[in-house]
């Protein structure tokens, strides 16, 4: 279910996301295959990359369950002797 008012669109599941992975600024996905096309990446291989913790989608962080509960368990320093090398974006419910 999608609440009211907000606003999901291609850009925002999807474009997003790749111009975090890309550090561009693209608009649409012909801007994203021009610059992963001589890369040899696939969207696939693109949409597997990591995601960084810092990154937000629409002005917002965007977490599930899992990676909620690992940012918070960061936040509290659980991951300290690991130095915090962990992103709670990573993680999968």
């Amino acid at each position: 279910i999608i609440p009211p008012g907000l606003n999901l669109s291609v850009y925002t599941l999807l474009i997003e996301g790749y111009n975090h992975r890309l550090n561009s600024t693209c608009q649409d996905l012909h801007c994203i295959f021009e610059i992963i096309d001589p890369m040899h990446v696939d969207l696939v291989g693109l949409t597997s990359w990591p995601e960084n913790d810092s990154w937000m989608y629409d002005n917002h962080p965007s977490l599930t369950c899992a990676s909620f509960v690992t940012a918070l368990l960061k936040q509290a320093g659980v991951f300290v002797n690991i130095n915090g090398d962990i992103n709670g974006s990573e993680q999968s419910p």
